[in-house]
C-alpha cells in the first residue's frame, strides 16, 4: 500500500504485470514496466509518493526503477554496466499449440532485424516440473549465443507452475508424456517458422530439465544436432533409491509401485537407448 493505493504484482502468460488499485478495490492502471521481464519490489510506507522496484529480462540484468504513483511514472534509477548492447536485441513471446492442442507459451529473444531463413543457430530451454515456472530474467550465458546472430527460446511447459495447479498436474506422474510433447511441438514451431533447421538446433534443461532433454534426444533424434541434458534424472527406475531421489516421488512416481513402473519405462532415457 502506496499513497493510499494497492500495488499488485501477477504473473500473466509467464510474465509480471504490475497493476494499481484503489483501496475500495477499482483497477485504476497498469504500471508501465520497461518491457518483457519479471519485477519484485513496490515495498514502502502508506504515506510514499513513490516507491522502488527492480527489473529484469533476457537481455536486461536486473535494474532499480522509481515508481510515481500519482503520476504513474516509471524512471530508470540505477542500472547495471555491461559490454552488452541490449537496444540491438529483440525479446517477444508467442504461443503454439502442442500435440493435444494445448496452447504453450514460449519466449524467443534475438538480434532486432533477424532473417526467418533456418540459418540461426537456436538453443531451446525448458524445464516442465515441480511446479516451476520459467519467467524471464537475465542469463549472462546466452549473450555470446545472441550476440553471433543466434536465437535463444525458453518455453514454458505443463508440469511448472504459469497457469497454476492444473497446468502442474498435467504435466506430472502418467501425465509427463505431455511435457516432451509440448517441447517437441516448441522444437518444431522454430524450425517450421524459419528460426532455425534441425541441423542448428540444440536443446538444453538442467535437473528435471535435463530428464526432459533426455527423453525428448531419444524419442526425436531427428529433432536436433546438439542435446545437452545437464545433471538430467535419466534413470527413472532407479532415482528414488540415491541422494534425494526419494523426495521426487510424488512428481515422478516410482518403480516400486507396478502400476507407475509401467508408465516410467515408457519414457526412462536410460531404458530407451537403442542399438543402430
Amino acid at each position: 500500500m502506496i499513497d493510499g493505493k494497492l500495488i499488485v504484482t501477477y504473473m500473466k502468460d509467464a510474465q509480471n504485470i504490475t497493476e494499481v488499485y484503489s483501496l475500495e478495490g477499482k483497477k485504476l492502471h497498469d504500471v508501465p514496466l520497461p518491457g518483457i521481464g519479471s519485477v519484485s519490489g513496490f515495498g514502502g510506507k502508506q504515506e510514499d509518493k513513490e516507491v522502488f522496484f527492480s527489473f529484469t529480462s533476457f537481455t536486461v540484468p536486473s535494474s532499480i526503477w522509481l515508481y510515481k504513483v500519482a503520476e504513474n511514472k516509471v524512471e530508470l534509477f540505477r542500472e547495471s554496466k555491461l559490454k552488452f548492447d541490449a537496444s540491438q536485441f529483440e525479446s517477444k513471446q508467442i504461443f503454439y499449440k502442442s500435440k493435444d492442442g494445448t496452447e504453450v507459451p514460449m519466449f524467443i529473444v534475438h538480434k532486432k532485424g533477424l532473417k526467418l531463413d533456418g540459418k540461426a543457430p537456436t538453443m531451446l530451454y525448458a524445464y516442465g516440473g515441480f511446479n516451476a515456472s520459467m519467467t524471464p530474467g537475465f542469463r549472462v550465458s546466452i549473450i555470446p549465443l545472441l550476440e553471433s546472430g543466434g536465437v535463444y527460446a525458453m518455453a514454458c511447459l505443463r508440469g511448472g507452475g504459469e497457469y497454476g495447479k492444473t497446468w502442474h498436474e498435467a504435466g506430472m506422474l502418467e501425465k509427463k508424456q505431455n511435457v516432451f510433447d509440448d517441447y517437441i511441438a516448441g522444437a518444431e514451431y522454430l524450425i517450421k517458422s524459419g528460426y532455425t533447421s534441425p541441423e542448428r538446433l540444440a536443446l538444453n534443461g538442467g535437473s528435471n530439465g535435463g530428464l526432459l532433454v533426455g527423453a525428448v534426444m531419444l524419442q526425436r533424434p531427428d529433432l536436433c544436432k546438439v542435446a545437452i541434458p545437464q545433471v538430467g534424472v535419466l534413470d527413472m527406475l532407479r532415482f528414488h533409491k540415491f541422494t534425494i531421489g526419494w523426495a521426487w516421488v510424488s512428481e515422478y512416481g516410482s518403480s516400486d509401485n507396478k502400476d507407475q513402473f509401467e508408465f516410467l519405462i515408457k519414457y526412462s532415457p536410460l531404458h530407451n537407448v537403442k542399438k543402430e
